[in-house]
């Protein structure tokens, strides 16, 4: 956004003056039958008002240079701007730079780059991070990790920075208590949001961080696995924390002894977990020890010792008094025979305690072979994001009917749409992860009857053995399909609809290696690429760089993975003697090859 917060200055005068003049011409024009406004007659206060609805790059392309009056506009905002570096080529970027992002850092207060290169163009040298001095919000996409120690203790001058999301693009390559070490040195945080992989994940190792001055960091989502020993070492840290998410909690506790009062955390409201084959047992004794004064629990299990009615109930009324909402999701396989409680297969439980809360629940079962799969989760009045489609048996629950919030479905099973009698009006992204073949028309037919594939934004298709002819028949009904992440594409039936072009496709990824010619064929059916990431054997790299920048095309973002590091030195020389470009930029990221221009 160009205009957040405007006030009035001294060179705004003559535009203020002019103003009236302009609104009193508009009004003129808009009586008059025979006149036709436009934008250039609206005063600068209600341009402005229109901008702050408007990505602020989308204004800068779209505007500037269009006259004098325009560039003033954009290139001297009078109030704080929302930079958000999305999808662009680098000569959109290098322009942008140079007359929006450059000379109003001290107004920036919201920034967010979302490709491995800009942050290094960006804060480079680190030092200048010390100009973003309105900055509250910076959300770093895709980071280098590279990059990581000098631009977070650099980020410690700033004095208004309140909320940081961070997402690496390669595996972090230390342990993470560095991390989390410099990120808690941000005194002024209230919100940060982390997601990281290293080669440690498999291990969880603890934390162990050194003592320190405590944050003020009030909400804090880890997105990666995390160890419950390094809670013991966490809670020090943030005594101020009202909301806690981690989307994999695993391990054990490191002893058995402690004392609940020092390890409470009493401003804790909001709980979100995902829990990574942790017995119930331990589960309590954490939420006796940190968690008890939580009101609202989100938690996902896959352990069975999650279903047993007397050890939930009895750890809600001793130890989480305040709690209001409980939403529960359990996907788990157990064995035939293992005993679990029946409350969770035939509603055989205290419905006083359960009902009387507000807490329902629904279940289903199904037999495959010796093991039984489980879904148990909770209804209204919690409304997911996310949906797994596995099966249904039976009618739709009365009171599963907030699919209207659903913005992604994952189709993990046949029978999730051989039965499924559900509908989801405003889902946008679809995730396959299992092929099956139709007994009754096709995919693309059976997956529009439970979503609306006009609106289908992005698709990834993650069965290998997945047949091509399905797969263009589903393309074909997405008009709007933007990102498209698949595990190979059949070229040669490709090449059989050479009629087919998918003009709104910007994204592809393509997880299976490939060769030169279908390439050829893949840049032919998808012309408005703007962003590929593709696997490629070492002797058809050069080529595919030839036609990148000698035939034409809209791509601006190449990723070759899986790439021997040689690779990175041969395009190199490849594009400076045969002069393919100049402006241009390129890196190696854990094999893979990231070229941007």
């Amino acid at each position: 956004m160009i205009g957040i917060k405007r006030s009035r200055s001294e060179n705004d005068l003559y535009d203020h003056n002019n103003n009236k003049k302009q609104k009193s011409d508009l009004e003129l024009s808009v009586a008059s039958p025979k006149t036709k406004s436009c934008l250039e007659n609206l005063p600068n206060e209600t341009i402005y008002e229109i901008f702050d609805y408007l990505d602020s790059f989308h204004i800068y392309q779209s505007f500037f240079s269009l006259n004098t009056r325009f560039d003033r506009l954009i290139l001297n905002p009078t109030g704080l701007l929302q930079v958000n570096i999305g999808t662009m080529s680098k000569s959109d970027f290098d322009l942008y730079y140079k007359h929006v992002i450059n000379p109003n850092r001290r107004r920036i207060n919201y920034l967010r780059l979302s490709n491995p290169f800009t942050s290094d163009l960006i804060f480079s040298p680190p030092l200048s991070i010390c100009r973003f001095m309105q900055l509250k919000t910076l959300i770093l996409e895709q980071f280098d990790s590279k990059y990581m120690k000098n631009v977070l203790q650099h980020l410690i001058q700033l004095p208004k920075l309140e909320s940081l999301k961070i997402s690496f693009v390669d595996l972090f390559p230390l342990l993470p208590a560095v991390l989390f070490q410099l990120i808690f040195q941000l005194s002024k945080l209230k919100s940060c949001q982390v997601t990281y992989r290293t080669k440690f994940d498999s291990i969880s190792p603890p934390i162990y961080l050194p003592r320190a001055t405590s944050t003020s960091i009030e909400s804090l989502t880890i997105n990666n696995r995390f160890s419950i020993e390094s809670l013991f070492d966490l809670y020090r840290f943030v005594p101020q924390l009202r909301y806690l998410s981690i989307n994999s909690l695993a391990g054990y506790p490191p002893f058995m002894g402690f004392q609940r009062e020092s390890l409470l955390l009493k401003h804790l409201k909001t709980l979100s977990l995902k829990i990574d084959d942790v017995q119930f047992g331990t589960f309590a004794q954490l939420m006796k020890s940190f968690f008890s004064n939580i009101e609202i629990l989100h938690l996902e299990a896959n352990h069975s010792s999650y279903l047993h009615l007397d050890q939930w109930q009895d750890l809600i009324l001793s130890s989480m008094p305040n709690l209001r909402i409980f939403d529960f999701y359990f996907n788990g396989i157990l064995h035939r025979n293992e005993a679990v409680d029946q409350f969770m297969l035939n509603n055989n439980f205290d419905q006083s305690f359960w009902n009387g809360r507000g807490w329902v629940f629904v279940q289903t079962e199904k037999q495959q072979g010796n093991l039984r799969r489980i879904m148990f989760y909770s209804l209204n009045p919690y409304r997911r994001k996310d949906y797994d489609l596995y099966w249904e048996h039976g009618s739709i629950h009365p009171l599963d009917d907030h699919l209207s919030s659903v913005e992604h479905v994952h189709l993990r099973s046949d029978s999730g749409l051989k039965n499924a009698k559900k509908y989801f009006p405003n889902t946008t992204t679809l995730t396959i992860e299992h092929y099956f073949q139709p007994t009754r028309g096709s995919l693309a037919t059976i997956v529009n009857e439970i979503l609306p594939l006009k609106q289908l934004k992005k698709l990834v298709i993650e069965n290998i053995g997945y047949p091509f002819d399905e797969i263009l028949q589903l393309m074909k009904l997405t008009p709007n399909l933007q990102f498209l992440s698949v595990r190979r594409i059949n070229y040669p039936f490709l090449l059989l609809n050479n009629m087919f072009q998918m003009m709104s496709l910007k994204t592809l990824e393509i997880h299976q290696e490939c060769s030169y010619e279908y390439f050829q064929i893949m840049m032919m059916h998808f012309p408005q690429l703007n962003t590929l990431r593709i696997a490629m054997k070492r002797p058809d790299v050069p080529q595919t760089i030839r036609y990148v920048f000698t035939q034409p095309n809209h791509l601006f973002s190449l990723c070759f993975t899986r790439i021997p590091k040689v690779c990175l030195r041969d395009i190199k020389n490849l594009i400076r003697y045969e002069k393919l470009i100049i402006n241009y930029t390129i890196k190696l990221l854990d094999h893979d090859l990231y070229l941007w221009w």
